[in-house]
C-alpha cells in the first residue's frame, strides 16, 4: 500500500497491530502490520511499516511506535490518531463503568462489540475529532493501583515496580532529554514523580500537533535505543523504547495543556482481552446438498476436560457418509488447543472451526442488548439469520450433549416451520414447585397450554421454514415476551451472574456452572413458541434430570413419558443434574463410561473429589430461590427491629 504520495484531508486512525484481528471496518482506520520487516508473512490487508522510511526492525523495543513513525515520515492526513489491537477510543455514551485504569473492559473484539461501541460510526468519530485539536485518553492515578512490589506512590515508581525499567534507565532518559529537548526535561521529571498516569500511546490529533511530538519523541528515543545494551534481557525489558514512548507522550500532552492554545477533547479507551479473529455465523456455508449438515455448538464452561467427553461421542458416531461442520462457540477463557488434546482423531469428513463468543455482527438493534442478555437471546439471533440465509440443516447445541448415534439421524421429524426443539421439561420442574405457582399460572394463561420449549437444543431446517422467513423479528418476539410477563431480564441476568460469581468463589463451592433464573426459561419457551415448533422426541434428545426431581416436581404424564425411556439418541445434561456430580444418575453414567476411555479422565476426577456436598439449608432454601430471597428480607428486617448484639 502506497500511502507516501496520497494527499488527503482527512482522519486516519492506525491500528498497531502484530497479529490479524477484527478490526472495524472503516476507511477512517488504518490497520498497520507493526515489525513487518521481521515477520515470517504479511498480516493481510494492513499497511507494513517496513514500506518507506521505517524503523520496522526495531519493533521488538519500540513496540507500536513503529507504526506512528511511519506515519510520520510516509502518511499525509489532517489528523492522525493511533490505537492498539487491544485499544480503541469509545466515541459513544456508553454507560460502561470503567477500571482503576479509567479504562472499559470487555472480553472479546467482536462485531458484536465493535457495534455496541460504534467503534465503526464513521459519522460519529468525526463530528468528536472535528470539534477538537486533540483527543486523549483519560489520566488516572497509579497510587491507587497495586504492582507486584505494592502500592507505589510516583509513575517512576509504579512502572519500576511492573520491572519494566529501572531507576538507572530511568536516569538515562532524563539525561538524554536534556541533551536533546531541554526544553521538556523539568516537565519530564515533573510528570515521573507526581501519580496522574496518561499513557498507552493512544491519541487523535491535528497534523502539527502529530510533527512536534514525533519530533519530539524519536530523537530522544532513537538516541537511547542506539545507547541501551538489550544483552541478555526478558522480552518485556526489552519494550523498553515503547514504554519510555508512553512517558514522553505524556509529557508532550502536559505541555499542550499547559500552552492553552489547543482544544482539547477526553474519550475513554475501550480495553479487549481477547481479539484473535473470529469465526462468524455468517460463514457458515449453504449446504444444499442432503448430506450437509452443520452443528452449532455453544460450550459456556470453562473446562475442555468435560467438554471433550460430549464432542467424542460425536466423533464417534457420525457416518462416514455424511459431511459435517462442527463450529464450536466458546467464551475467552475456553482453550481450544486443550481441547484438541483430550478428543480423538477429527474424521475427515468433519471440519472443526472455533469461535469466540459473542461470534456474530450485532446491528444497530441488537447493540442495544446487553452482553449478558445478547448470550441469552443468540440461539434467536443465529436462528433467524439461518432462516434468512437458506443455510440447510443444522444442529444447535447450548450445554453438554452425549450423543449415541449418528446426527444425521435426529432429522426425522417433519414440519412447516424447519424448527424442532428439545422438550421443556426443565422448565416444567421448576415451575410446578410451590415458589413458582404464581409465575406457572402466568404461563399457562399467556400461552395457553402446557406445552414448554428448551432452546438448549434445537435441529433447524432453514430450507423448509419459508413461512416465518420474511417475517421472524427475535428481538420483537423476546421484548413482546418481557412485556407480557413484566420481566426485566437485563436486571436479573446481571444479579444472577454477580451471585454465582461470589458462590463460585467459595473454597469448595459446588456451583461451578451457571444455569439460567427461571424468569428467562420462561421468556426462551414463549419466544420458541411464536414458531410452532416442533417437540423432539425423547427417544431423539433426552433431558438429563434428576429422577427424584422429575417424579416430584413434572408434570404427571410427561414424568411418566421421561421414566419410560430406556434408550435415545443424544443425552443433554442440565449443569444442575450433572453428568459431574449426580452419579447415582443412571445416565450419568453413559458420560463416564466414555470419560473413563479418555484422556481427561484423570482431570474430571478432580471436580468430584473439590465437590462439596449440598447443605440442609442449601436443600431446603436453595441459593437464589425465591424462599431464599425471602429468608433474606426477614432476617435484614429483624436486625433492624430486634437489639441484636
Amino acid at each position: 500500500m502506497d500511502t507516501k504520495m496520497q494527499a488527503s484531508n482527512d482522519i486516519k486512525i492506525l491500528i498497531s497491530c502484530h497479529k490479524d484481528i477484527d478490526y472495524p471496518d472503516s476507511d477512517i482506520y488504518l490497520p498497520v502490520h507493526v515489525g513487518a520487516q521481521n515477520a515470517v508473512q504479511p498480516l493481510p490487508g494492513m499497511q507494513p511499516d517496513n514500506d518507506g522510511e521505517n524503523i520496522s526492525d526495531r519493533n521488538f523495543t519500540f513496540c507500536e511506535l513503529t507504526a506512528q513513525y511511519w506515519a510520520w515520515k510516509n502518511l499525509k492526513a489532517d489528523y492522525i490518531g493511533l490505537c492498539h489491537y487491544r485499544r480503541f477510543f469509545c466515541f459513544s455514551e456508553t454507560k460502561e463503568k470503567p477500571n482503576d485504569h479509567a479504562q472499559i473492559v470487555e472480553p472479546v473484539l467482536s462485531p458484536y462489540s465493535i457495534c455496541k461501541y460504534r467503534l465503526n460510526d464513521e459519522a460519529l468519530i468525526r463530528e468528536a475529532v472535528s470539534k477538537s485539536d486533540l483527543i486523549r485518553a483519560p489520566y488516572w492515578d497509579v497510587s491507587e493501583s497495586v504492582t507486584p512490589a505494592g502500592k507505589k506512590r510516583t509513575i517512576r515508581e509504579h512502572m519500576i515496580g511492573y520491572g519494566l525499567f529501572t531507576d538507572k534507565d530511568v536516569d538515562k532518559l532524563i539525561e538524554i532529554v536534556s541533551r536533546l529537548a531541554p526544553e521538556y526535561r523539568d516537565a519530564l521529571i515533573q510528570y515521573l514523580n507526581g501519580s496522574k498516569y496518561l499513557g498507552y500511546n493512544c491519541f487523535i490529533m491535528k497534523r502539527d500537533l502529530f510533527d512536534r511530538l514525533c519530533s519530539f519523541e524519536f530523537p530522544v528515543l532513537l538516541e537511547f535505543d542506539r545507547e541501551f545494551s538489550y544483552e541478555n534481557m526478558t522480552t518485556t525489558r526489552k519494550r523498553i523504547c515503547g514504554y519510555f514512548g508512553e512517558i514522553l507522550y505524556s509529557v508532550f500532552i502536559n505541555q499542550i495543556i499547559r500552552e492553552g492554545s489547543y482544544s482539547i477533547a477526553e474519550y475513554p479507551l475501550v480495553f479487549f482481552d481477547n481479539t484473535s479473529p473470529l469465526f462468524h455465523i455468517e460463514q457458515l456455508s449453504r449446504n444444499d446438498a442432503s448430506n450437509d449438515i452443520d452443528i452449532v455448538w455453544r460450550y459456556g464452561d470453562a473446562s475442555a476436560a468435560r467438554f471433550s467427553i460430549v464432542v467424542n461421542s460425536l466423533l464417534d458416531n457420525i457416518s462416514p457418509s455424511n459431511n459435517y461442520r462442527l463450529t464450536i462457540i466458546h467464551d475467552s477463557q475456553f482453550k481450544m488447543t486443550e481441547l484438541r488434546r483430550f478428543i480423538t482423531e477429527v474424521p475427515s469428513n468433519l471440519e472443526l472451526r472455533d469461535a469466540t463468543f459473542p461470534v456474530i455482527a450485532a446491528d444497530e438493534s441488537e447493540s442495544g442488548l446487553t452482553i449478558d442478555e445478547f448470550e441469552l437471546l443468540l440461539p434467536f439471533a443465529i436462528l433467524q439469520r439461518l432462516i434468512a440465509g437458506r443455510h440447510g440443516r443444522v444442529i444447535w447445541i447450548d450445554g453438554c450433549a452425549l450423543f449415541e448415534h449418528d446426527p444425521q439421524d435426529l432429522f426425522s421429524y417433519t414440519t412447516d416451520s424447519g424448527v424442532a426443539v428439545m422438550d421443556g421439561i426443565h422448565l416444567e420442574k421448576e415451575l410446578n414447585k410451590p415458589a413458582s405457582w404464581k409465575l406457572l399460572n402466568s404461563y399457562l394463561n399467556q400461552n395457553g397450554s402446557w406445552a414448554m420449549y428448551d432452546p438448549s437444543f434445537m435441529l433447524i431446517d432453514a430450507r423448509t421454514a419459508g413461512c416465518i422467513a420474511s417475517n421472524y423479528d427475535y428481538l420483537s418476539s423476546y421484548r413482546k415476551a418481557c412485556d407480557q410477563y413484566g420481566f426485566d431480564l437485563a436486571k436479573t441476568l446481571k444479579g444472577a451472574k454477580s451471585n454465582f460469581a461470589k458462590q463460585k468463589a467459595r473454597p469448595g463451592s459446588a456451583r461451578d456452572q451457571f444455569y439460567l433464573p427461571l424468569e428467562c426459561m420462561v421468556v426462551l419457551s414463549t419466544m420458541l413458541r411464536a414458531l410452532q415448533p416442533t417437540t423432539i422426541a425423547m427417544n431423539q434428545v433426552f433431558p438429563v434430570l434428576s429422577s427424584g426431581d422429575v417424579s416430584t416436581w413434572a408434570n404427571e404424564k410427561h414424568a411418566k413419558e421421561w421414566s419410560n425411556i430406556d434408550d435415545s439418541q443424544v443425552y443433554f445434561y442440565k449443569p444442575e443434574s450433572g453428568p459431574f456430580l449426580d452419579n447415582a444418575n443412571v445416565f450419568c453414567s453413559k458420560y463416564w463410561r466414555r470419560a473413563r476411555q479418555s484422556d481427561a479422565y484423570e482431570t474430571l476426577l478432580t471436580f468430584i473429589t473439590a465437590y462439596r456436598p449440598t447443605s440442609l439449608k442449601d436443600k431446603v432454601l436453595p441459593p437464589y430461590s425465591k424462599r431464599r430471597r425471602l429468608l433474606g428480607r426477614i432476617r435484614r428486617v429483624l436486625r433492624r427491629v430486634l437489639p441484636i448484639g
